[in-house]
Order: structure tokens, then sequence, then C-alpha cells
């Protein structure tokens, strides 16, 4: 018997309910998966490779996935050595042995397996895969482990259990009692009963015990049960501090604040919770990209957003190797968001900070990199954002007028530079000459776009003074609510200044 809070169990279990009634028709596969399985298992079938495909032909969603297939490398395994795969299976159902014994041998069998067949570097029989097969074996007593929604549920139900990816075995055992707790308070909701006879089918698992909901009930927090934005860290767990990039040249950094999140690519790579170690990410990238490159930067990357990376850590986004252009609390756990055309890779976070800062020192070129052990380092990055935007010799404040008939300022990216000729196309100066020539490197600059907009849409600095040709803008922020026009007419203190006294020209002091 262990402890789990019954409180939050109770507020899963109420949304689950909420989820079900609407998104059920689309889960009901896992329990036809079961029940497919269990029709045509037979270890001792003369022909076990046509007779575990018939078995595992309705877990397409579970077993064959982009980027994992657990259930094909299967069926190459048998064809060659279908007498090693079949007691493999054998070895994995015999519930004399310990668990964690069956599941650590099940891997190493499939390892030598690999190297015989010698055509990949991967058999993709990973704690997920094999734990499927437990559970459609035994759907009254096993689950599917997967470690980003029991990480979550962990989270949420035992908080002082912290979960390590890759631990191996021994972590699924401790997940699975948990889930065996979970069973027992779902055994005992009428509701939850009620609402799986409803829907569950001929060709469905009847699932008495309820172990197939807690399957479901995993899946549904992992990836939609999202309660209050957590900015703690996990107990026992150490605030680390990491530097981000949010895409080339920073092009992602508008969505981040946008939506308090950062992103990130890799995007062929399918979902990362699907490797179980930052080696067999490298392995991966090695057979998607090419194997020039070495890819360790690239894979401890992905390996730290996913694993190591957590709640409550702080996060500096960079935009190249010289400006530091936001400060934020990670809120979240890693998430796969296949609906997104790129960037899929994504964690919840709150940028309490947000402008440019420029560095002294170049930052490395990674794209996240943990500085955590760095404390000097980390203090004065602190320092530096807690302090004004711009250095002290930035005290001139720019007007900025975009017509958004010719140069519309909503598809200015953060991080962006803009130039701008001090000549009309006509070969005029522009209105106010002298304006031009007075800005400076570091002035502020307030973005507004003209009618029919007529709205303050973001800020910028000036990030080259004039040539003599143009001048060069560069955007800092993107303002999540733009001020109209209306609101800065009705200020006293602004009534005579010069963009309101005279709109025609560009650039206003």
């Amino acid at each position: 018997m262990i402890n789990i809070s019954s409180s939050n169990l109770a507020k899963i279990i109420e949304a689950y309910k909420v989820y079900f009634k609407e998104y059920f028709s689309i889960e009901l596969y896992k329990w036809k998966a079961v029940r497919c399985f269990l029709a045509y298992w037979d270890i001792e079938a003369v022909n076990f490779k046509g007779m575990l495909k018939q078995a595992l032909s309705k877990t397409e969603n579970l077993l064959t996935l982009m980027n994992n297939y657990p259930r094909n490398m299967l069926e190459e395994f048998c064809e060659l050595d279908e007498t090693k795969v079949r007691e493999m299976f054998r070895e994995l159902f015999d519930e004399n042995q310990n668990v964690v014994f069956r599941i650590n041998q099940f891997r190493k069998n499939a390892d030598e397996l690999l190297r015989l067949w010698g055509k990949g570097k991967q058999h993709y029989q990973t704690l997920n895969a094999i734990t499927t097969y437990l559970w459609l074996r035994y759907p009254d007593k096993y689950y599917i482990y997967k470690y980003s929604c029991a990480r979550k549920m962990v989270r949420e139900l035992m908080p002082s259990m912290v979960l390590k990816k890759g631990s191996g075995a021994e972590e699924v055992s401790e997940v699975f009692k948990l889930y065996d707790e979970i069973a027992k308070v779902l055994q005992k909701d009428a509701d939850i009963r009620k609402m799986l006879d409803n829907v569950l089918t001929e060709d469905c698992y009847p699932d008495k015990n309820l172990r197939t909901a807690v399957v479901d009930l995993a899946y549904f927090v992992g990836r939609y049960y999202h309660p209050e934005p957590k900015m703690l860290p996990e107990p026992g767990t150490k605030v680390q501090t990491w530097i981000y990039s949010p895409g080339e040249g920073a092009r992602k950094w508008d969505e981040c604040v946008a939506k308090n999140k950062m992103y990130l690519g890799w995007d062929d790579m399918g979902d990362f919770d699907l490797y179980e170690t930052r080696e067999d990410m490298r392995t991966r990238m090695k057979e998607l990209y090419g194997e020039e490159k070495d890819y360790r930067n690239d894979s401890l990357a992905t390996w730290e957003f996913t694993s190591e990376m957590n709640i409550g850590d702080v996060v500096f986004a960079k935009k190249g190797r010289g400006c530091i252009i936001g400060r934020g609390i990670v809120t979240g756990d890693y998430e796969y968001d296949k609906s997104r055309d790129e960037y899929r890779h994504v964690r919840s976070v709150k940028w309490d900070k947000v402008g440019e800062w420029t560095l002294k020192e170049p930052l490395a070129m990674k794209t996240l990199t943990n500085v955590t052990s760095y404390a000097n380092y980390v203090e004065n990055l602190n320092k530096m954002l807690e302090s004004r935007t711009e250095p002290e010799t930035a005290s001139n404040y720019w007007w900025l007028c975009a017509n958004p008939k010719i140069w519309s300022m909503t598809g200015w990216m953060v991080g962006e530079e803009q130039d701008y000729t001090l000549y009309n196309t006509a070969g005029n100066k522009r209105r106010v000459f002298q304006h031009f020539l007075d800005a400076r490197v570091g002035d502020k600059v307030i973005c507004y776009e003209a009618n029919p907009t007529k709205q303050i849409s973001g800020l910028a600095v000036i990030s080259k003074e004039s040539d003599g040709e143009r001048i060069c803008f560069r955007k800092i922020e993107t303002l999540a609510s733009p001020v109209d026009l209306s609101e800065v007419k009705s200020m006293p203190e602004l009534a005579n200044m010069e963009f309101l006294v005279n709109p025609n020209g560009s650039v206003f002091p």
C-alpha cells in the first residue's frame, strides 16, 4: 500500500470523465487491441510470425508510430530466428519469474537479435513496447508504461517520488504499484464503470478490473490534463539554469512569448519520449541526417530538453551569440505536439522578462546549454536583466511610424532588423531629415502602425546609426496588448509630441 493524494486523484478522475464523453470513441482501440491479442495469441503456433502479426494487428497506435517500429522489428526478427522470438515471449510471459528480470531479459535478447540482423541500429523494444506486450497478455495485471505520462501522474499523486528517465525496469515496477492504487479507486467509481459499459462493444475487452481504464487515464493526464501551472521545482530537485535558442535567428521567439512556450526542432525524430537514452537519440539522428556529423551536442540538447529540464528551472532565451532576449521559468513537462507544422517539441514557460540585453562575452552556439554550475555567470545574467534594458547611454526615444499599405509591422519578428532609407522613392529627403541623423545606437523606439491600424504594436532599438543613406531598427518586443492611438492622445503630457501635432513623416522624437 502506498500513499497517494486522494484529492488530486479525485480532480483527475472528474476531469477524465469530461474528457471521456468527447474523446472516448478515438481511444476505444486500446480495448479492441487487448481483445484481438487474446483471441489470437498462441505461444505454440506453428506459424509463430503469422500468429504474432495477427495478434498485434489492432496495435497500430501503440506499436507502430512515426520513427518507432517495435512491431515491425518483431516481424523482421521472426524472419531471422522465429524460435528465438518465440522463446523471448515465452520468458516474458512467465509469471513465475520476477517482472523486472523478464523485461531486462527481453531487451537483452532483442540486442542480440539486432546484432545478428545487422541491418539497423535500433530494435525499438523499449520499456513502452515491452510493457505493452505484458498488458496485452495480462490486461488484468499490467499497464502500459510511458515515461511522460507516468512522470506527470507521479507529480500529481506522489510528489515525493521523482522519476528519472532511463532508470530501467525497476522504475516501471514502482510506477505499476501507483497504477494499482489508482485502479482500486476506479473500481469503486460507479460512474466510470457505467461509462465504460455503455461504450465498450463486443470486440472490446470488458476490462472488469479497469486496468486498461488506468492506461487510458494515464494517457489523459500526460497529454490533456493541465492543472494550474507549477512554478516551483519538485521536492528534492535543484533549480537549474539554461540558455536556449528559439530557432534560427530567434525566429520562434514571438510565438514563444505569445504562447508562454519554448520549442525545439528535430521534428523528424518524432516523440522524444520514445527514446530511452541519449545514445538512442544520437543513433537515430545519424540514421535520419547522415553519419558525417557527431550529433553529440544535438543529442544532448534533445535529451536534456526531454529528461533533464524540470519545472521551476530558469531559462534565458538568446539571439545569436551576443544577445539575451528573455528569461522565464519552466512550468510544464515535455510534450510532443504532432499538430504543429514544425518545432513540435514543447515545454510551457512563464516568460517574466522580454527585451534585449547585449552581452560582452559570446554565448555558446548550442541550442540548449545547462549553465547551472557557473554560479557567477548566472548571477550576472540575472543582475543584467533586472537592470536597465539598454546601457545607461540610451536616453533618446523615437516614434517610428509605418504605413501598413507599404510595410506592416505585424510580420516584423523580435530580433529582426529593418532598415529604413533616409530618402523616399523620388530621391528626396524624408520629412524632418535631422531626426534620422540624431538617432544613436541603443536609442529606444516605439513602433506605431498608421491608418487603419492606429496602434503601437511593439518596441525596438536603433541598431545602426545613419550612414547618410539608411538607418536600422531591431525589434525587441511585440506587445501582447497593442496600445490604441486614442489612448496616447488622452495623455496630457504627450499633447505636444511632434507626431500628434503633425503626423506627416516616419521618425519623430
